[in-house]
């Protein structure tokens, strides 16, 4: 675990003093309660931010020829 120095402890508390920082306690999410709407969870905005998106998306991606190359050396 990295160790907080008291400098940079000292930078955190004025900065929340200050508030330019907010301190989410532990265990809780920054994000809006998501909503069960009968199939799928629903996020709602918050803050007139956008949602953030639903569910995972995996691309499959070209790797470049030297990569290719030396994956193929190595199997």
């Amino acid at each position: 675990m990295t160790r907080i120095s008291d400098s940079d402890r000292a930078l955190i508390d004025a900065a929340l003093a200050a508030g330019r920082l907010r301190r989410i306690p532990r265990g809780v999410s920054g994000l809006p309660v998501a909503v069960w709407d009968g199939a799928k969870l629903i996020y709602p905005e918050k803050d007139g931010a956008p949602a953030p998106k639903q569910g995972l998306s995996f691309a499959r991606t070209t790797a470049p020829p030297e990569l290719r190359a030396r994956r193929a050396a190595v199997a």
